[in-house]
C-alpha cells in the first residue's frame, strides 16, 4: 500500500502494484551469490551461507542483469543496459523481463536492498 489522502473529508487509500513501489530502489546481489559464465551459460551460484541451495541458469538477458547487480543499481538502469545490448527490444519488454527476473532473484534471497 502506498499513500493515504483525503477527499471532502473522507479518507482513501491509493494502492499501487509492487512493481511501481520498487522502481528506483537501489539493489545488488548479496555477497553469498556469484555470477558465473561457462560455455555461454549464465549462472548464479550460491556460496557458503546462502539461503538458496542450487544453481540458477539463464540466457544472455539474465547475464546482463547479473552483471548489473554486481554493483548497486535499479530496475530502470538494468533495462537501459538491455536496450543497449539488443536491437528491436521495446522499453516495455525490457522492463518486464528485468522485473520478472529480479523478482525471482528476490524470491531466492539473492537481492540486497
Amino acid at each position: 500500500m502506498k499513500g493515504i489522502g483525503t477527499d471532502s473529508g473522507r479518507r482513501f487509500m491509493i494502492l499501487l502494484p509492487l512493481s511501481a513501489v520498487r522502481k528506483g530502489f537501489m539493489m545488488q546481489l548479496k555477497k553469498e551469490y556469484m555470477p558465473y559464465l561457462s560455455e555461454g551459460n549464465n549462472m548464479l551460484i550460491p556460496m557458503r551461507g546462502a539461503a538458496f541451495k542450487g544453481i540458477v541458469k539463464g540466457n544472455k538477458t539474465f547475464g546482463i542483469i547479473l552483471d548489473c547487480l554486481k554493483e548497486e543499481t535499479d530496475e530502470t538502469a538494468i533495462a537501459d543496459r538491455i536496450l543497449a545490448a539488443f536491437d528491436g527490444v521495446s522499453r516495455e519488454k525490457a522492463e518486464q523481463d528485468v522485473h520478472r527476473i529480479v523478482e525471482r532473484l528476490r524470491g531466492i534471497g539473492a537481492i540486497e536492498e
